[in-house]
């Protein structure tokens, strides 16, 4: 059934994003436990504005997202567009 088919992709991609959501929140708070200077930069599975946007608001300080930009149609308006979403990130 096709239907029951998306179902389960829908779940199984909620349950992803809630996993690597869970993942940074908890890294970030490790890393801070041990070093409240140290900077955090999560860059695992970022390629999109809303992965920078997401990740900035989880709690990191920074993030990387090279494959995201060289792979893009117009890598300058993604790197225009991650930089937008990393300053909307921090005034969250």
């Amino acid at each position: 059934d096709e239907h029951f088919g998306s179902f389960l992709f829908e779940v199984s991609f909620y349950t992803i994003i809630r996993t690597l959501s869970s993942y940074i929140e908890v890294t970030n708070q490790v890393v801070k436990e041990v070093s409240e200077t140290t900077l955090v930069m999560q860059a695992a599975g970022i390629s999109t504005k809303d992965d920078v946007y997401r990740v900035i608001c989880l709690g990191a300080d920074g993030t990387g997202a090279t494959s995201g930009i060289v792979e893009d149609e117009n890598p300058r308006q993604a790197l225009i567009d991650m930089i937008e979403a990393v300053v909307r990130g921090c005034q969250k």
